[in-house]
């Protein structure tokens, strides 16, 4: 898929220039609300992109719905869909934050920080370095 980059974009035909609509926003405030449009369109076509192409796009689905915030995950958390899933609640949170760092937006509010997610992964390293190996029998 394109890296969202366009030529023209199409809120151009919605909105063209010469529309008196757009007579009283200044041409700065224009061209923000285009990049933006630009910006979201890209995201959209990344999010698609991924589900189109991942080995289950129902995991994938759901790794993009809590990475941007989506209202679908609201009243839910990533380890109750992943049970559903039959996955673990890492296997979403991973994907999750995979998406955020491929399309450049910050962690959504289902998510832990980066500094969260550090902090917990060094205690349950720490963790599993403390508990004695069991044999095997």
């Amino acid at each position: 898929m394109s890296e969202g980059v366009f030529e023209r974009h199409p809120i151009e035909d919605i909105e063209p220039d010469h529309d008196s609509s757009w007579t009283d926003i200044n041409e700065v405030r224009k061209r923000a609300f285009l990049e933006a449009s630009r910006r979201q369109l890209y995201v959209i076509e990344q999010a698609v992109d991924c589900i189109l192409l991942a080995d289950n796009p129902r995991i994938a689905s759901w790794q993009i719905a809590f990475a941007l915030g989506l209202s679908c995950c609201q009243g839910r958390t990533m380890t109750a869909v992943a049970e559903k899933l039959m996955v673990t609640r890492a296997a979403i949170s991973k994907g999750a934050h995979a998406f955020c760092a491929k399309v450049g937006v910050p962690p959504s509010e289902y998510m832990k920080s980066e500094e969260a997610s550090d902090a917990y992964r060094g205690r349950r390293i720490n963790e599993l370095r403390s508990t004695p190996c069991q044999s095997l029998n």
